[in-house]
């Protein structure tokens, strides 16, 4: 009898026995993966992300607001109420401004409020949306801005967007002001 003699039975057995085992493996990584996967296929982006109202708007006294005026497909209509003056506090850290988007306007309005020079614009405060109906008199300075007291020129930049579907209006408003630093 030849002692070194392998059973090729038991060899064929123990290679099936492997895949079998590396193939439940294979499908059990697979579910886990497939499980795990919550997103149901590729998200896609929004074409506008919708701007969040600003926390600081508040109603304008008097001003009710009813329906949303109606205006030709891709148009609308502004009413607006500003000041061309705005102060900076730099203790601390308010933008003091005025700026009304009364109740017969069909977009809602961000305010910038920026500083030029020169072809260099710098973003001093910006509002989140301020609805129809809605004023603002406060912002906060921006984190990174870094100013000495005394006059700036600059603009109120007035971004419009359409308040359901947050589309962004073509047209921007630039509204000269003066910026006083304290």
């Amino acid at each position: 009898m030849n002692v070194n003699k392998s059973n090729p039975l038991n060899s064929n057995n123990l290679l099936k026995i492997i895949l079998v085992v590396l193939l439940v493996v294979i499908v059990v990584l697979l579910l886990l993966r497939y499980c795990d996967d919550d997103s149901g296929g590729q998200v896609l982006e929004p074409d506008y992300e919708l701007v969040d109202p600003d926390q600081n708007a508040s109603a304008i006294p008097g001003d009710t607001v009813g329906e949303t005026p109606t205006a030709p497909q891709g148009g609308g209509s502004m009413s607006l109420i500003y000041s061309d003056q705005v102060r900076v506090d730099l203790a601390t850290g308010h933008v003091g401004l005025y700026y009304q988007n009364p109740s017969d306007s069909t977009h809602s309005i961000v305010v910038q409020i920026i500083i030029q020079r020169g072809e260099e614009q710098y973003l001093v405060a910006q509002s989140g949306a301020i609805n129809r109906g809605f004023m603002l008199t406060e912002l906060t300075l921006e984190e990174d801005m870094q100013l000495a007291p005394g006059v700036y020129e600059g603009v109120m930049k007035l971004l419009f967007f359409d308040p359901i579907t947050g589309e962004r209006a073509v047209v921007d408003t630039n509204i000269p002001v003066d910026i006083t630093v304290q």
